[in-house]
C-alpha cells in the first residue's frame, strides 16, 4: 500500500521528525510501537535505513538467516589492534560459514527464538559463535586502556573462542555435548566442512 500523506497530529515526536507517512491516526496508532524506538535516531540525524540497522533485531520475529546478515554488517573498526582483529574477523568467517552450512538449512528460516528445527552440531556452533561476537563487540577495538568490564569481556570473548575451536575440531566430543540435552532426539550431526576446519585452526 502507497501512502500518500503524511498525518503528523500525533504523537508529538512525529511531528519534527516528518519521516514517516501514515494514510489515517489508526494507522499511525498502530505502528507507534515500531517506530517509537526510531525516533531518538531520526532525531540525531541518522537515516531511517541507519537508525534501523542500529537497532538490535527482535528475536521473535527476525530469523536466524536475519541475524547472520546482521553479524555479518558490523563494521570494522579502523584502529583496532591485530590482535582484536584477528579474534573479530576469525569469528565472523566462522559465523558465515556455518549459517552457509547445510545443517543450519531448515534453522536459518525460523526465528531466533523458536526451538531449533535441528538441534545439531553446526546449529549448536553458529548459536555459539554469534554469541560470541557480541563479546567482541564490548571488547575497546584499540584494546588499550581497558577497564575492568573491558577485561572481563575480552577474557569471555577469548575462553568462548577456545572452547568453540576445540569443539569443532574434536567432533565426538561436540557431539557429545550437543546430544546431552537431546539424547530422546537421536540426531543427525553432519560433517563440518573443511573451510569451518580451517577456520576454526586460525583461532587456536
Amino acid at each position: 500500500m502507497h501512502h500518500l500523506r503524511l498525518y503528523t497530529p500525533k504523537p508529538p515526536l512525529m511531528r519534527p521528525l516528518q519521516s514517516s507517512s501514515y494514510c489515517n491516526k489508526d494507522c499511525q496508532k498502530s505502528n507507534w510501537k515500531s517506530h517509537k524506538p526510531l525516533c531518538p535516531l531520526l532525531a540525531s540525524g541518522a537515516t531511517l535505513e541507519e537508525a534501523r540497522e542500529a537497532l538490535p533485531l527482535d528475536p521473535d520475529v527476525a530469523t536466524r538467516a536475519q541475524y547472520t546478515a546482521r553479524y555479518l554488517r558490523a563494521p570494522v573498526p579502523e584502529n583496532a589492534s591485530p590482535h582484536w582483529l584477528k579474534y573479530f574477523n576469525g569469528l565472523m568467517k566462522l559465523v558465515r560459514l556455518l549459517g552457509e552450512h547445510e545443517g543450519m538449512a531448515r534453522n536459518n528460516s525460523q526465528t531466533f527464538n523458536t526451538p531449533a528445527f535441528e538441534k545439531n552440531n553446526v546449529y549448536f556452533a553458529w548459536d555459539f559463535v554469534g554469541r560470541t561476537l557480541t563479546f567482541i563487540s564490548r571488547v575497546p577495538p584499540t584494546m588499550q586502556r581497558m577497564t575492568q568490564e573491558d577485561r572481563e569481556a575480552c577474557n569471555d570473548t577469548k575462553s568462548r573462542t577456545a572452547l568453540i575451536t576445540n569443539l569443532i575440531l574434536n567432533r565426538q566430543k561436540m557431539i557429545n555435548m550437543v546430544d546431552q540435552p537431546y539424547q530422546h532426539l537421536n540426531t543427525v550431526h553432519p560433517e563440518m566442512c573443511d573451510e569451518v576446519i580451517v577456520a576454526a585452526r586460525a583461532l587456536r
